[in-house]
Order: structure tokens, then sequence, then C-alpha cells
């Protein structure tokens, strides 16, 4: 069980969409509540009713989840965008299985 299924669960007898959500469709729903909250215009009227779907903890966790995404894909966490991570992930095997047998690595042909 994931930490998003009760609030999944929670969304889905809330909402009763067809088809039901998946927990990823949560995290995304949750860009609801600042757009909502701004609709009527530029004057802060408080928070979106929607907002309060979410608990706090909810909250947290997704700001969590979103600041790791933002500094694996464009951060300081992010390879270049010319290698892609099956790439990084096959050319760092390859070279820890020859050093493990004493084979020699011709770089020569590496991207």
């Amino acid at each position: 069980m994931t930490l998003f299924e009760p609030l999944r669960d929670r969304l889905n007898n809330l909402l009763g969409p067809v088809p039901p959500l998946q927990v990823s469709d949560t995290i995304c729903l949750a860009d609801v509540c600042p757009f909502d909250s701004q609709m009527d215009g530029e004057d802060w009227e408080g928070w979106s009713r929607w907002c309060g779907v979410y608990t706090r903890e909810e909250w947290e966790i997704i700001g969590h989840v979103r600041d790791a995404a933002r500094y694996y894909e464009t951060g300081e966490g992010s390879v270049s965008r010319f290698i892609s991570l099956d790439d990084l992930v096959l050319t760092e095997f390859k070279g820890i299985w020859a050093n493990s047998r004493g084979i020699p690595i011709d770089h020569t042909t590496d991207a």
C-alpha cells in the first residue's frame, strides 16, 4: 500500500469518476488547488475548498515528491538530456562487470 492509496480511495468515493482515479491522478489533481484558489481574479480570497480534500501530511508528501522530481528531471541531480537513464545504467553496469573480471574497457566509442 502506498501513501497515496487512502487519498485515491477518498477521492474515488467523493467524486465517483469513471474510470476510477489512479494514484498518479491524485497527485496531478493537487494542481487544481492553486488554480481554483485564484479563479476569481488576482485578489486573494483564500484557499479553494478543493485544497481541503488533501490533508496537511498529503500536501507535505506531494511537495517532497515534486521537489525530488524537479531535482532529478531538471535540477542538479539530472543527467545530460542527451543521455537516457537506461544508457547510463547500462554503461555503469558494463564497466562494473568488466572491471570485476579484469577486462579493459575501450571508451573511444562512448557518447
